[in-house]
This record gives structure tokens, sequence and C-alpha cells, in this order.
């Protein structure tokens, strides 16, 4: 099953053509070398309100010690701009 984390973290990644590819993150204390990006796939609304709109990019990375995530990175228009979030540990 599952395990839903939703938490801050933070992502060192590679400027790739059009995209970020995430190759290390920081969870708590603890750094992780991201080893392989599995899936990316991008999730938009378009709600009246400006604030209210959402614009993420997701990624099921694979880490060096063989643990499956997925990230996404938050590029709303609330004021979140570039921030990191671990959503949940893939089993």
């Amino acid at each position: 099953m599952d395990e839903l984390i939703s938490k801050k973290i933070k992502v060192v990644y590679a400027q790739e053509a059009g995209w970020k590819r995430p190759v290390k993150i920081t969870a708590g204390k603890k750094e992780y070398a991201v080893r392989k990006v599995v899936r990316r796939w991008e999730e938009h609304t378009l709600e009246d309100s400006w604030w209210r709109r959402r614009h993420r990019v997701h990624y099921a990375i694979l880490l060096d010690d063989g643990a499956q995530c997925e990230i996404y990175w938050d590029r709303g228009a609330s004021g979140k701009r570039g921030e990191w979030i671990l959503r949940k540990k893939l089993t």
C-alpha cells in the first residue's frame, strides 16, 4: 500500500530541454540520489480565479536506496512557485 507523505522537500535538478530532471532530494535530514525518473506528467486546473489555478509537474522516481516515490513541483499561481513536495512513497 502506498504511504501518503505530502511534505516539503529540497530538490537538486538538472535543467533539461523543457523540464527539470530531479537528481537529488533531501527529505528531513536524509539525502537521496535519484537513480531514475520513471514517469513525468503535468497537472493543470483552469479555475475562474487566478489564485485557485494549479500547475504541478509530477515525477515518479526511483531512489538510490531502491525506494520509489512520487514528488511534484508546484508552479501554482498563489505564491507557491518553486515548491517541491514529496507526495507519497510507492510500494
